[in-house]
């Protein structure tokens, strides 16, 4: 027939013979002909967009009658090729000539994460299927036959499980699904009692939903739009019919379904009333569905159908009279929940069926149509236009800075804030300030990086100052900038004041054994750039002086409750901060009573002794195996691959450690990595320690590839089981990873609790605990208390891991180990046996914002998996949040983990 549809529309059609870019907004001067087959209607398309941007689209040609006298025909098809920039020659994928719907919907394509293209089709008597994987079309398999079907529809996941949908001539509405390679019976949706059509169905994260209009009783009731929804686990049950809207007087019609990430269920329906009509949408919410919304003026409308691309609904409908139409008219729903308003596609004129889609990223949309079914030269007609996707968008680390000053002297650090670009790259962003005093660096930047905010006091009296920094998206007009608001205070020479703070860790009087947290935390009004740990003197060495310890780590994140108590002070999310003592090394190899001192000092040089603890150390009645981590350095720095993590571990004797370091552990971030390459001899350990049943060979290795880890700050630590089966952590420390260059200390994204707030609280189900380094120890259930809150309370250094699911909570040491080398990026993905994709997010909850997970944590998004092992520092309550699904609903799953401390 020689028809051809450029269909690859990065490029115009009036631009594909010198290959011009197609830039955005750009679009086809006309609407193309795809079917180009006159005197042969064609009608009922649709069209499916792959991976690549490439378009799929479908019809029926109708070449004869049916024994009813009906017309009928056979389905077409047809690729946007990327290379060759033009629809292909459309194929035949049906040869009985008999496609055939009473309501002219007859066909239904999908793709899937592979590309794979998925084609359903109705004739009279059965629904048949067809699958094109590459360039080859399987055979049509057989998915319903024995009565008289309509409108079918289909959806499928990224891993190819398939799910169908359509009524019969009795006003039955139908499912059948393949999933796991394995077909399911067909299962009733709805109410038997009502009459049931025009069903549209969806997959989503976890869930499948489907709408359909439906008469509940009699004649003179009106049709109304209801939804149903199943898990996507194989033979699933589909639930009752819930009704999404009252029926207001009037039949709600022809609904089409969208579920997003967070398997929310998005329907749109026009509401008849002769030639008086709406297009209408609502989402679910909670139990129910929120108050309908026009997304159209009133005028007379047919057949809206609906596309989404991340996060983005687009919604098409026939703006005329049946069989004719005056115009192919849109709407669209941006990320940011917004509508953009009723539009036309140029030139489109008459049509009868429609539909819409978008590329991955939004940045161009396909419309498809016929210009009228029954007429014998009806035609598909398409037309596409690229737009700036319509939902990138950026978040920051903070919102809000606070500096201090001295005039004309000293100002307090750099402070780094997180960009988070959503959207596929590149997408350049722009930094700019409104206030001489403040720099923000870079000028700008593409994707997700970060931003280091200075100030200068040089020319700024004694007073308060405040400023803005603004960071735009030029490609995301739809979006307002984001904004940082930075707070200056300029003190007068002499001013300022010393850091405060205090010193809460370990207790005052305790007895202490091998590795002790040594914790606190320190403000000050220009910035505290250090905190000291000091011991005094013992008999036998000179009295005065304080004898220096170590240096402390400031830790982001880890004094949720000293923020909000400071919340104006410059860099409160870092008051913390947290040293990891191995008192074997003091006076007498760690016995006898010491007194430690905890000095913090600010960036104008003042020091402050934040107090001081008279602790007993008695490692000569240790029972626990005890070391220390060498490499990477407390609060240091690790990169490349691999990165050669040093230890030694020993254990009182007569006890010893296997020599082949089976019963050693490293683990980053809660996450267990492997064994490290043990018993190998070091000189200043076989001398300080003689007479252990490992002196000699009580060093090892770990090699670690960084690469396979996001920049910034993590902690690491080793785990020792020894020959009696004692088992203790040692070396738990912090330390950066940095490969891409430049600070990684910045936070991640603030999201705002509204969010959360909206989402129902998952009292139900207990979560799953399993404390400390055996993997093989059983999980037990953690119920919700009265507040909605499972309540963890752990000692300093405790490692825990939380399972949302029972299942994988039984799992032993094998599967966690698995999964760790997935969190870690060194294998394949896990595929569940239950098939679940990821499904679930997990936040830090802080002064009513969502902010990232603590420092030393992981999670699993697969599989719902909290793991946690916090490094010294962390002390006191916090409260996290896992987003999850239960019963086919994004819920809230609240923790609140509370760290006691361990001495």
């Amino acid at each position: 027939m020689g028809r051809e549809f450029a269909m690859d529309l990065r490029r115009s059609a009036l631009g594909l013979a010198a290959g011009l870019s197609l830039a955005a907004g750009a679009a086809f001067a006309q609407p193309l002909n795809v079917s180009n087959s006159p005197g042969v209607p064609s009608g009922a398309p649709q069209i499916a967009v792959d991976s690549r941007g490439n378009a799929h689209a479908v019809w029926v040609e109708l070449t004869g009658t049916n024994f009813l006298g009906r017309p009928c025909g056979d389905v077409y098809y047809a690729m946007g090729d990327a290379g060759a920039l033009r629809l292909g020659i459309p194929v035949k994928i049906s040869a009985s000539g008999t496609t055939y719907s009473e309501t002219e919907e007859s066909v239904s394509i999908a793709v899937d994460g592979s590309d794979r293209i998925y084609v359903l089709w109705v004739e009279y008597g059965r629904i048949l299927l067809r699958i094109k994987d590459g360039s080859a079309w399987g055979i049509p398999f057989l998915v319903e036959s024995g009565k008289v079907y309509d409108a079918p529809r289909i959806a499928v996941t990224p891993d190819g499980d398939i799910f169908t949908i359509h009524w019969n001539y009795e006003g039955r509405l139908f499912s059948r699904a393949r999933v796991g390679g394995v077909w399911e019976e067909s299962r009733f949706i709805g109410n038997w009692s009502s009459r049931t059509k025009m069903p549209d169905i969806d997959v989503g994260t976890s869930v499948v939903g489907a709408c359909f209009s439906e008469r509940p009783g009699g004649p003179e009731d009106f049709y109304q739009i209801g939804y149903a929804q199943r898990s996507r686990a194989y033979n699933a049950d589909w639930s009752g019919s819930m009704p999404v809207a009252p029926a207001g007087g009037m039949d709600q019609m022809h609904p089409a379904l969208k579920l997003d990430a967070s398997d929310i269920a998005h329907i749109i329906w026009m509401t008849p009333d002769e030639m008086d009509r709406v297009i209408q949408y609502s989402r679910k919410s909670g139990g129910g569905f929120t108050a309908a919304v026009d997304i159209s003026p009133w005028g007379f409308y047919h057949f809206p159908f609906m596309a989404e691309s991340h996060g983005s609904l687009y919604v098409v409908w026939q703006n005329g009279g049946y069989g004719g139409g005056t115009s192919v008219d849109y709407n669209i729903r941006g990320a940011d929940g917004l509508w953009k308003g009723a539009a036309s596609v140029p030139s489109s004129g008459g049509c009868t069926y429609v539909d819409m889609a978008a590329s991955a990223d939004g940045s161009i949309l396909y419309w498809v149509w016929d210009t009228w079914y029954g007429q014998p030269d009806g035609e598909i007609f398409g037309w596409a236009q690229t737009f700036a996707p319509p939902n990138p968008s950026i978040s920051l680390g903070a919102s809000r800075l606070f500096f201090g000053a001295v005039q004309g002297g000293t100002a307090g650090p750099a402070q780094i804030v997180s960009v988070v670009h959503s959207g596929p790259p590149p997408r350049n962003w722009t930094v700019a300030d409104n206030r001489s005093w403040i720099t923000a660096a870079p000028a700008s930047g593409s994707g997700s990086g970060q931003i280091s905010v200075t100030v200068d006091p040089s020319g700024l009296g004694p007073g308060a100052y405040t400023g803005v920094i603004t960071v735009a998206d030029p490609n995301a007009a739809e979006f307002p900038p984001k904004t940082i608001t930075v707070s200056l205070t300029v003190y007068p020479a002499g001013a300022s004041s010393a850091p405060f703070g205090a010193f809460e860790t370990p207790t005052g009087g305790a007895t202490v054994r091998s590795s002790v947290p040594v914790t606190g935390w320190a403000l000050d009004d220009i910035g505290v750039r250090s905190v000291k740990i000091y011991r005094d003197p013992v008999a036998g060495e000179p009295a005065g002086a304080a004898i220096f310890v170590g240096d402390a780590v400031m830790v982001e994140g880890a004094r949720p409750d000293v923020a909000a108590a400071y919340p104006g002070h410059p860099l409160n999310r870092r008051a913390g901060w947290g040293y990891m003592l191995l008192t074997n090394f003091l006076p007498g190899g760690g016995n006898g009573s010491v007194t430690l001192w905890a000095v913090a000092q600010d960036f104008e040089g003042r020091t402050t002794a934040l107090g001081s603890k008279a602790v007993f150390c008695d490692n000569a009645n240790a029972v626990e195996p005890f070391g220390a981590i060498d490499t990477p350095a407390q609060g240091g720095t690790a990169f490349g691959n691999p990165y050669y993590n040093f230890g030694w571990a020993l254990t009182p004797p007569p006890k010893s450690i296997p020599r082949d370091g089976s019963t050693i552990r490293v683990w980053l971030d809660g996450v267990p990595l492997g064994n490290p390459d043990y018993g190998h001899y070091r000189q200043d350990i076989a001398t300080l320690f003689p007479g252990y049943a490992n002196s000699t060979t009580g060093v090892g290795f770990y090699k670690l590839d960084t690469t396979r880890f996001a920049d910034g700050l993590h902690s690491i630590a080793w785990s020792v089981i020894d020959s009696a089966g004692a088992t203790a952590g040692i070396g738990s420390r912090y330390f950066q990873i940095m490969n891409a260059g430049g600070s990684a200390s910045g936070a991640g994204p603030v999201m705002q609790g509204a969010r959360l707030a909206g989402l129902p609280r998952d009292d139900g189900a207990p979560v799953y605990l399993r404390r400390g380094f055996d993997l093989g120890s059983p999980a037990g259930p953690v119920f919700s208390s009265p507040d909605g809150e499972r309540k963890i309370e752990i000692s300093e250094l405790d490692r825990i891991a939380v399972y949302l699911d029972f299942e994988d909570a039984q799992e032993g040491e094998e599967g966690q180990l698995a999964r760790a080398k997935v969190l870690a990026g060194a294998g394949p993905a896990r595929t569940a046996s239950r098939g679940r994709p990821p499904k679930h997010a997990a936040h830090l909850v802080e002064g009513g914002e969502l902010r990232p997970l603590p420092v030393g944590s992981t999670f699993d998004p697969e599989n719902g998996v909290f793991y946690w092992q916090p490094g010294p520092g962390f002390v006191g309550e916090y409260g996290l949040v896992i987003l999850g699904q239960r019963d086919g609903l994004m819920r809230k799953i609240p923790l609140r983990v509370i760290i006691r401390p361990k001495y």
